[in-house]
């Protein structure tokens, strides 16, 4: 989350920024690494009670959702972004019967999440694949969705 963060706040300095985590550990670490940000420990299943805003970024929040609750974000991030504004969010790409269940991790489809952000109103502007190696030599496809209101 922080190379997006420097990023965005590097093109609009003047954006108020709420960081959020549902991990108080992560927000620790996060403090330390960007000191200037306002972090909060919050659930994304919640995320519409908070005020209107110019960008969402979901780091790697997917793969705690499952279908139903991933689909419900795009709707809350669709009510809760200004028109003309970016939405960021990535998961890791499997099929969703193969989730790991012992660490409690949920994987997605890109098709499912497509049909559910344009049902929302969502503009697809960007999809981007990175493979990642694991220790079994097998791959993992982290996908990236860059969408605008």
């Amino acid at each position: 989350m922080a190379v997006w963060y420097q990023t965005l706040i590097g093109q609009h300095p003047n954006y108020e920024t709420l960081a959020a985590d549902v991990a108080t550990s992560m927000i620790s670490l996060l403090k330390v690494n960007a000191p200037s940000v306002n972090f909060q420990v919050l659930d994304a299943t919640i995320i519409t009670q908070r005020k209107r805003k110019f960008v969402v970024l979901c780091c790697f929040c997917l793969p705690y959702l499952s279908n139903e609750e991933s689909i419900q974000l795009t709707v809350d991030c669709y009510r809760l972004l200004q028109d003309g504004r970016i939405f960021y969010f990535s998961f890791i790409e499997n099929d969703y019967e193969n989730r790991n269940l012992k660490l409690s991790v949920y994987f997605h489809q890109e098709d499912y999440l497509q049909q559910a952000l344009k049902a929302s109103g969502f503009a697809i502007v960007h999809l981007l694949r990175n493979e990642y190696l694991k220790p079994n030599s097998a791959y993992n496809t982290h996908l990236n969705f860059i969408v605008r209101k």
